[in-house]
C-alpha cells in the first residue's frame, strides 16, 4: 500500500506506457498463434504440398526476419518507435488476409514472406520499453513484453484450433483482424517514447547485420546476442520435436487427430506459467538477485529440464505422462527467464541512441536461431536419437552460461 502512495505522477505515465504497449503487443502475437495450428495442415490439405514444403513454409518467416527485424530497429531510432511499430502492425495485418485469400501455394509463401518482413514489432517495442523505464526496471519492463508474447502465444492456437472448424480462411482473418485491432489500439493510445530531440543525427541507411563490427564491438553485447542465439536456437529445437517426442514417446497410442489437442494442452500450461513468472515473479526476484544471476539460474533450470526428457526414455517411462512434468516445469521456468533477462541486459549495455539498433540485431539472431534449430532438431530426432536434441539443447546452454559468466559494464549515462 505505501509502495502505491508513494508513486510519482511519472510512475505513474510510465506505468500506462508499459500498459499499452503490453496489450498491443499481445493482441498482435494472438494473431500470430491463431496461424500456427492450421498452416502446414492448409498447406498439405488444400494444395498438396508435400511435408518438406510444408517445414519450409514454416522457416521462411523467421528467415525473412532475421534480415529485416534489425532494419525497423534502425529505423525507429530515426523515426521514432510509434510510427515504425503501426507500419509492422498493418503490414501483418495485411499478410493474414493474404493468407486467407490465398488460391495457390505461392500465396502462401507470399503472405509468410510479408508476415517476416513486417515482424519488427516485438523489438520496436523491446526498445519503447527500454525508453520508458530506468535501468533498475528494465527487467520488469521487458517481463511484461515476455508476458504478452507468452500468453498471446498460449491463447492463439488455441483460438486458431478452433476457428479451423469454419474453414482453414477463418482462422487467418481472425489473426489480420487481431493484428488490426493492435494496430488501431496503438494509433489512438500509443504515446511516443523516443522524440525527435533525444534521436541521433541521421546517419547511412545501412542494415544493422551488414555492419556486425559496430553492432557487435562491444565483446559484452556480442556474448549475450550470441547467448541469446543459443537459446532461440535451443528452445526451438525442443519446441519442433516436442509433438514428435509426445506421439513415439509419451502417448504412442493415441489417435492422430488427438496429438495436437495433447500437445496443445502442453504448451497452453506452460505457456501460463512462463507468463506468470514474466509478467510478475522476475520483477520480485530483482528485489535480491541481478540480471546476470537470474540467467545463471534459468540457463541451469532449462538444463536440468532438458536432461529430464533424456533421463525419461533411460528410465523407461515410455507410455506414462507424469514422470515428464518435472522436465516440462523447469523448462518452461527457465524459458521464462531466457525470454525476459537477455534482452535486459543487451539494453543496458548501449545509450539510448543505440537501443532500436541493437535490439533489433539481438532480435534478428533470435530469428536466425529460430530457423536454424528446427531443421537440427528434426534431424537428430529422425536420424540419430529421440534424446539427441535434448543433449544437444543441454550443451548449446552450457555454451550461452560460459557467455554470460562475467560480471556486466552496464551504459551509465553522464
Amino acid at each position: 500500500m505505501n509502495e502505491k502512495r508513494q508513486r510519482t505522477p511519472e510512475d505513474r505515465k510510465r506505468f500506462a506506457a508499459l500498459m499499452v504497449i503490453f496489450f498491443t503487443v499481445f493482441i498482435d502475437l494472438i494473431g500470430f498463434g491463431i496461424i500456427i495450428p492450421i498452416l502446414q495442415p492448409y498447406a498439405i490439405g488444400k494444395f498438396g504440398a508435400t511435408e518438406f514444403q510444408a517445414g519450409i513454409l514454416m522457416g521462411v518467416f523467421s528467415m525473412v526476419q532475421f534480415f529485416f527485424t534489425p532494419l525497423w530497429g534502425w529505423l525507429s531510432d530515426r523515426f521514432g518507435r510509434k510510427p515504425i511499430l503501426l507500419i509492422t502492425l498493418l503490414g501483418i495485418a495485411l499478410s493474414y488476409v493474404v493468407l486467407a485469400v490465398a488460391n495457390s501455394l505461392t500465396m502462401l509463401f507470399v503472405g509468410r514472406i510479408m508476415a517476416g518482413f513486417f515482424a519488427g514489432n516485438i523489438a520496436i517495442a523491446q526498445s519503447y520499453v527500454a525508453d520508458v523505464t530506468p535501468p533498475e526496471k528494465r527487467a520488469h519492463g521487458m517481463g511484461l513484453i515476455g508476458a504478452a508474447f507468452g500468453l498471446g502465444f498460449t491463447f492463439g492456437p488455441m483460438i486458431g484450433g478452433l476457428l479451423a472448424h469454419w474453414g482453414y480462411a477463418a482462422p487467418s482473418f481472425a489473426a489480420a483482424g487481431a493484428s488490426g485491432v493492435a494496430f488501431l489500439f496503438g494509433l489512438i493510445v500509443l504515446e511516443e517514447s523516443y522524440p525527435k530531440e533525444k534521436r541521433s543525427e541521421p546517419s547511412e541507411l545501412r542494415h544493422p547485420i551488414l555492419n556486425l563490427a559496430k553492432v557487435y564491438s562491444e565483446h559484452q553485447v556480442r556474448n549475450v546476442v550470441f547467448a541469446n542465439f543459443l537459446w532461440t536456437t535451443t528452445f526451438s529445437m525442443w519446441e519442433v520435436v516436442l509433438v514428435l517426442f509426445v506421439g513415439f514417446e509419451v502417448f504412442p497410442e493415441i489417435p492422430e487427430d488427438d496429438l495436437p489437442m495433447r500437445v496443445g494442452m502442453i504448451f497452453g500450461v506452460m505457456g501460463l506459467l512462463s507468463a506468470f513468472i514474466q509478467g510478475g515473479m522476475i520483477r520480485q526476484l530483482m528485489k535480491h538477485f541481478d540480471e546476470r544471476k537470474l540467467t545463471h539460474i534459468g540457463i541451469v533450470f532449462y538444463i536440468i529440464g532438458s536432461l529430464g526428457f533424456v533421463g525419461y526414455l533411460a528410465g523407461s517411462f515410455q507410455g506414462t505422462f507424469w514422470p515428464l512434468v518435472p522436465a516440462l516445469l523447469l523448462i518452461a521456468i527457465g524459458s521464462a527467464f531466457m525470454n525476459t533477462l537477455p534482452s535486459a541486459i543487451v539494453s543496458r549495455l548501449v545509450g539510448p541512441d543505440r537501443q532500436g539498433e541493437v535490439i533489433g540485431s539481438f532480435r534478428g539472431m533470435g530469428s536466425l536461431g529460430r530457423v536454424v534449430g528446427p531443421v537440427v532438431g528434426a534431424y537428430l530426432f529422425a536420424h540419430l536419437s529421440h534424446a539427441s536434441p535434448y543433449i544437444a539443447g543441454a550443451v548449446l546452454m552450457g555454451v550461452a552460461f560460459m557467455l554470460v559468466m562475467r560480471r556486466f559494464d552496464f551504459f551509465e549515462a553522464s
